[in-house]
């Protein structure tokens, strides 16, 4: 359990220095490319990570290339 709880810890941290260091704009172009979204013509899973570190009234600053599902606020 102890190893678990590391990982969420982790995992945790880095969201929060991506958070701290990097803009929307970045984030969404690194993870367009990631989930090679260009290739699908669907950013969907880019502007949901989006969305979850930095909520959804700033992921709408970002430039999208594919913008045809919605921005939604994550749970």
């Amino acid at each position: 359990m102890k190893g678990l709880k590391n990982s969420f810890r982790h995992t945790k941290d880095m969201d929060k220095q991506i958070v701290e260091e990097c803009a929307p704009q970045e984030v969404y172009d690194d993870e367009f490319a990631n989930h090679e979204c260009g290739y699908v013509g669907n950013d969907e899973e880019a502007i949901e990570i989006v969305v979850g570190l930095f909520g959804a009234e700033k992921a709408k600053t970002v430039e999208r290339k594919y913008g045809y599902c919605e921005i939604k606020e994550t749970e």
